[in-house]
C-alpha cells in the first residue's frame, strides 16, 4: 500500500490563534498585518498581555471569508446551525454581521451563543442599526 499523502509543515509556526498566513521570516513572532496591529496597541496602551492579546486578535479579513478558529466547537456549532437555518429559510448572511459576532464570542471566551441572552449583553452588539434584529432572527426559537 503506498504512504498516505500529508501536508507540508508550515515555513514558520503562527502564533495568532486565529491566524492563518505565514510569518514572512523565521524571527519574525506575527504575519506583517498582526505585527502591525500588536504594534498599534502596544502604542495606545490598550493591552500590557501578548498572551492574551494573541488568543483574542482577529483574524485579517480577506476575501469575504469569516474565520470561526478559535472558538469553542458548541459555538461553531451554533454558527453553522443559524446560517443554515437562515439559508433554508431564504434568507442572505453577509460576512460584516458575522465578524464583529466571531470577534467579540473569541474575545469574550464566550462558551455559547446563549451569552446573548442576556439583553444587557445583547445590545453591546449593536455596531450597525440592523445588528441586533438580524441575530434575533438567526437564533430565535
Amino acid at each position: 500500500m503506498p504512504p498516505v499523502p500529508r501536508p507540508r509543515p508550515g515555513r514558520h509556526p503562527r502564533e495568532v490563534e486565529v491566524c492563518y498566513r505565514q510569518r514572512q521570516y523565521a524571527r519574525a513572532r506575527y504575519c506583517q498585518a498582526h505585527h502591525l496591529r500588536w504594534k498599534a496597541a502596544r502604542r495606545r496602551g490598550e493591552t500590557a498581555d501578548e498572551e492574551a492579546w494573541r488568543r483574542s486578535e482577529s483574524a485579517v479579513n480577506a476575501d469575504r471569508e469569516v474565520n470561526l478558529r478559535g472558538l469553542p466547537e458548541r459555538v461553531v456549532a451554533e454558527i453553522l446551525y443559524g446560517l443554515q437555518a437562515r439559508t433554508a429559510a431564504g434568507s442572505k448572511t453577509w460576512d460584516h454581521f458575522l465578524h464583529p459576532l466571531c470577534d467579540r464570542l473569541r474575545a469574550d471566551g464566550a462558551p455559547s451563543l446563549e451569552v446573548f441572552a442576556d439583553p444587557v449583553k445583547f445590545e453591546t452588539l449593536a455596531h450597525t442599526k440592523s445588528m441586533p434584529a438580524w441575530y434575533g432572527r438567526c437564533w430565535s426559537g
